[in-house]
């Protein structure tokens, strides 16, 4: 039996696999340390730390229709009824990795250089809702040529 909407369970199943890759990947440059659930609450999903002990906070998100429809989905509302803002205003991390596994892009974004676009983007791109179970979630389809531009570094990962 299929639903209308996005099951949460479904998806964060889906994000770990993509987890899983990206951990795989960036495991050969840095350290990569675990956050608590408490921590992924305010964006952050891991820790890398560099050679020389440098520490950065990422946040990563999985895309698994980018490669098909051609534009990033750039979450601006989490919960539409309860206002709850989307990871593209919350993030806490340093560093988003926006991950497409269909061929395997990683695009790195700074998260403040994200915010600044929004209120162009919210002009010219189209919004999405996805239906939740009980509320939507709204995001902006972001051609992933501009996503690319904003990007400080893009890679296609040789697993």
């Amino acid at each position: 039996m299929s639903t209308d909407y996005y099951d949460f369970d479904v998806q964060l199943k889906k994000g770990e696999k993509g987890e899983a890759v990206l951990d795989k990947f960036f495991s050969r440059h840095y350290s990569i340390q675990y956050v608590s659930q408490e921590v992924q609450r305010i964006g952050i999903d891991r820790i890398f730390i560099t050679k020389l002990n440098t520490y950065y906070t990422i946040e990563y998100k999985t895309d698994w229709t980018a490669r098909k429809t051609g534009n990033a989905f750039i979450e601006i509302m989490s919960v539409d009824k309860t206002k709850k803002y989307g990871w593209a205003y919350t993030s806490g991390a340093q560093i988003i990795v926006y991950f497409i596994p269909i061929n395997n892009d990683v695009y790195m974004l700074n998260p403040l250089k994200l915010k600044q676009k929004i209120p162009k983007w919210l002009d010219i791109y189209k919004k999405q809702e996805i239906p939740n179970n009980g509320y939507n979630t709204i995001g902006l389809l972001v051609p992933l040529s501009e996503i690319g531009k904003i990007s400080f570094y893009s890679t296609l990962l040789s697993i």
